[in-house]
């Protein structure tokens, strides 16, 4: 990689730099800050029993498997204890990049690899916990474990049935969940944040599949979208 693009690279894009605008302008005018609207915070320990009573289904009768037959551990529907749980299961993608996977093998031994929309509806979910200082650096870049889990994730999900399905329904708008998600958010700031994550991170998968096709399956092809058109 020359000067240049390193430069590039590594210099802040314009829309992570606007959303950035977004929350300073909103802090400015409410006069408070971002983070008083959240109320759960990762603690340093989680339990195991607090773990597995989040797991808890109130029917029994809905619990699936998936197609490799394993049981599908969803999370429970009380929103303050399934995001205490989320803040912890997300969690290594606020380090760094070399242990952003063990998000995904954790949720590859709940059986919800291949369930899309509810690891999305997680993943939107633990974004909107986060506090500003946290999220405001993990947002720029397929370097960045925010970015690069949804990237993994939306060639996942290129290459599977769901996919193929979407594209015979004419439906293939990718990270449709989280689209739907930021689309209903109160927290506008953060919810255009979260927009800008999602728009990185299909622009990366889908070049990586233009380039590795040499062409012959281009981003459209693949339904990248602008992700502002909100």
């Amino acid at each position: 990689m020359d000067n240049e693009a390193e430069a590039n690279e590594s210099s802040p894009k314009p829309w992570v730099e606007e959303a950035k605008a977004w929350i300073d302008t909103s802090e400015k005018v409410t006069e408070r800050c971002i983070d008083s609207v959240l109320t759960t915070q990762a603690q340093s320990k989680l339990s195991f029993a607090t773990f597995a009573k989040g797991c808890l289904q109130d029917d029994t009768t809905s619990l699936t498997r998936n197609e490799a037959g394993k049981l599908k551990l969803y999370l429970c529907d009380s929103t303050r204890d399934r995001k205490r749980i989320l803040l912890h299961l997300f969690c290594p993608l606020t380090k760094d990049i070399f242990i952003f996977k063990t998000t995904k093998e954790i949720f590859e031994h709940m059986g919800l690899k291949d369930d899309f929309d509810k690891l999305l509806q997680y993943y939107g979910e633990w974004f909107m916990s986060l506090s500003n200082n946290i999220v405001a650096k993990l947002c720029d870049g397929i370097w960045c474990p925010t970015v690069r889990w949804l990237h993994d994730l939306v060639l996942d999900y290129l290459d599977s049935k769901a996919f193929e399905e979407s594209k015979e329904d004419g439906d293939i708008l990718l990270l449709k969940a989280l689209h739907t998600f930021c689309s209903e958010a109160t927290d506008l700031p953060r919810a255009f944040l979260l927009s800008v994550v999602c728009h990185e991170a299909i622009s990366a998968a889908t070049k990586n599949i233009d380039d590795k096709t040499y062409g012959l399956i281009t981003s459209e092809d693949c339904g990248e979208f602008c992700f502002y058109g909100m």
